[in-house]
């Protein structure tokens, strides 16, 4: 089992670096160093919590018409809310994701 733990920037990272080594506190020379001459993949998931959420509400036999309206429409709602609180996105992005 792997326990996380969240970091300031609100991202989860391993508790425990010893019991299961990983990248993510390595520097950028020795990352490049490690996988120099590999071929790499960065994954970006579009609204990652809100299609992993409604994919298990789904399989579950579950509905969630709000969070696949959001999926399907996060532009406009975003300006919307944007529009509707006078806030500007950088504030209201990350109180959508959390």
């Amino acid at each position: 089992m792997q326990l996380y733990r969240e970091c300031q920037n609100g991202r989860l990272v391993p508790a425990n670096v010893s019991d299961c080594p990983n990248i993510i506190p390595m520097s950028k020379e020795l990352k490049a160093s490690i996988f120099s001459g590999r071929e790499l993949y960065d994954y970006d998931i579009q609204n990652c919590h809100f299609s992993l959420f409604n994919n298990l509400a789904e399989d579950m036999g579950g509905e969630c018409p709000s969070i696949r309206h959001y999926i399907a429409n996060k532009a406009t709602e975003r300006a919307r809310l944007v529009e509707e609180y006078r806030i500007p996105i950088k504030i209201i992005k990350p109180h959508i994701i959390s």
